[in-house]
């Protein structure tokens, strides 16, 4: 709508890695200037250092799936007319294609386009690999957040009475 997503069509369909990173950087928020004194006063482990963590290792992987996904289209588009080809040699009955030699080359050619895709596939699955990785360390990081907040909540409520004047202790143990 306002071009914050043109550069990922062009990487997307295209072979260029420079395109990748300048359309994920035009695509994602990018993080304000002070953020690193920010961070300067937080521990390894921390929260925020976590979420930092999170953020350069998505901003790592992200570009260059979206350069592999374009590679594979790219490459795809420019092998339609040799798959074509060898497709139609591997049936042609005619003399021009059915002596041994030439269809060894077939069986040869037919094997290299093979060992292209799947290393193809390789690099896409390694793309996603990288993906599930982020999202799972954003998962874990959720969590632990939840269970932080939950031992906080305890331990105040331990430290601080927060039943209602002449009540039980019910308020102890539950967490909101």
């Amino acid at each position: 709508m306002f071009g914050e997503t043109a550069g990922i069509k062009i990487a997307l369909s295209s072979n260029s890695p420079s395109t990748s990173v300048t359309a994920w950087k035009t695509a994602t928020v990018s993080m304000n200037s002070s953020t690193s004194s920010y961070l300067q006063g937080q521990s390894l482990g921390s929260a925020r250092i976590s979420q930092l963590a999170m953020i350069e290792t998505s901003d790592s992987i992200s570009p260059d799936c979206l350069t592999a996904v374009g590679q594979y289209r790219n490459n795809r588009t420019e092998n339609t007319t040799a798959n074509t080809s060898l497709l139609s040699d591997q049936f042609d009955s005619t003399d021009s294609t059915n002596s041994e030699v030439q269809q060894l080359n077939l069986l040869n050619a037919a094997e290299a386009q093979k060992f292209s895709e799947m290393q193809a596939q390789g690099t896409l699955h390694t793309c996603l690999a990288g993906q599930m990785t982020v999202a799972n360390m954003e998962r874990r990081n959720a969590a632990v957040e939840d269970l932080n907040t939950a031992v906080f909540v305890q331990q105040q409520r331990s430290t601080n009475d927060a039943s209602a004047a002449r009540e039980s202790n019910t308020w102890q143990t539950y967490l909101p």
